[in-house]
């Protein structure tokens, strides 16, 4: 007996012997029937295998008929990536495919299954500084015009970002930072749980260096044991002198802006917003020209972290295959230092 889907595959295959291809795409190709005028379009996923998406005639008005829930059952099981490229087949599918994935994006936004750690320490303290957790807090647009929330474009749902509010959990050890050669004092609105990162910028010095790594990652049956880990950045982040005195300077620090985030890529796709607290007056150089560059030590307090939610709906849908591959696997990931 033959199956309905082998059924479409030998109807297509005799259309499509007498049709001829007007238009080629590098995910499909649009083929035209010499006698009945149908025209088929044929998507190549990055899987290779040959689906059928969509079997349509040259008449606007047949194609304008077909209800959006039966091309949005059609293109639902596409993954994110390849649905942006079917996105350039006509209006109605970008417009279809525009809401689809700001549906995915508001579900993926708060990661109801899954957690982000974070990764952000000194080069000379990676195997002293924990990694954090982050709590989500809702979702931002770093754009200079606002987004629309009932009809966006592709363009705005790029603008969205998914904050988060880094934090040392509680039931993590204490953390073991290395010593430096004066301490700053924790500012006095500091939560117990606040992050914070110590910079040293020695005579002469211009700039200190954080690498930083995010990770997207599905609990195990036991702490410290991923069954799922995607990475979606990692990176180096440049911390200058001139910056941290600009932002230490500030009065209000409750008031930042977007000069106050560091961003880990060259894309602006992962930032991290820091506060920044000098030392002390008294732990200061007494006397020091304008163009001296003494020593400095300044605290960043961790305020928000920003990702980017179409690299966090990407990751998630990469981390759902691993879970599949992994077939019940848990896998060893990452284990703090002690």
């Amino acid at each position: 007996m033959i199956s309905s889907f082998d059924q479409v595959a030998v109807n297509l295959k005799l259309h499509l012997y007498h049709s001829t291809i007007v238009r080629q795409e590098v995910n499909f190709l649009v083929y035209q029937n010499s006698f009945t005028s149908d025209r088929f379009v044929i998507v190549y996923p990055a899987s290779s295998r040959l689906f059928l998406l969509l079997i349509m005639t040259s008449h606007d008005a047949s194609m304008d008929g077909l209800p959006n829930e039966i091309l949005a059952s059609i293109i639902s099981p596409f993954p994110t990536r390849e649905l942006l490229s079917f996105a350039t087949i006509n209006r109605r599918f970008c417009s279809l495919i525009t809401r689809l994935i700001h549906h995915r994006l508001l579900q993926a936004a708060p990661l109801p299954d899954n957690k982000l750690i974070l990764e952000c320490y000194l080069p000379s303290d990676q195997l002293f500084v924990p990694s954090l957790s982050c709590r989500y807090q809702g979702l931002v647009a770093q754009s200079d015009s606002p987004v629309s929330e009932i009809d966006p474009t592709l363009s705005d749902l790029r603008c969205l970002y998914s904050s988060f509010k880094p934090f040392e959990p509680e039931s993590r050890s204490p953390r073991r930072a290395r010593r430096r050669p004066v301490e700053v004092q924790p500012s006095e609105d500091a939560h117990d749980d606040t992050a914070t990162q110590d910079i040293f910028l020695d005579d002469g010095e211009l700039f200190s260096q954080l690498c930083a790594s995010i990770h997207l990652v599905k609990e195990g049956p036991r702490s410290g044991l991923f069954i799922s880990h995607v990475t979606i950045v990692d990176g180096v982040v440049r911390v200058f002198r001139k910056w941290l005195a600009e932002a230490a300077s500030k009065q209000d620090q409750s008031q930042s802006g977007p000069e106050s985030i560091l961003w880990v890529d060259k894309n602006n796709d992962v930032g991290i917003r820091f506060s920044v607290v000098p030392a002390p007056s008294e732990r200061m150089p007494l006397i020091s020209g304008p163009d001296d560059d003494p020593p400095v030590l300044y605290k960043l307090v961790y305020q928000e972290l920003l990702v980017r939610t179409q690299n966090i709906l990407k990751a998630l849908e990469l981390s759902k295959v691993q879970e599949v591959e992994s077939s019940g696997k848990t896998l060893v990931i990452h284990v703090d230092s002690m």
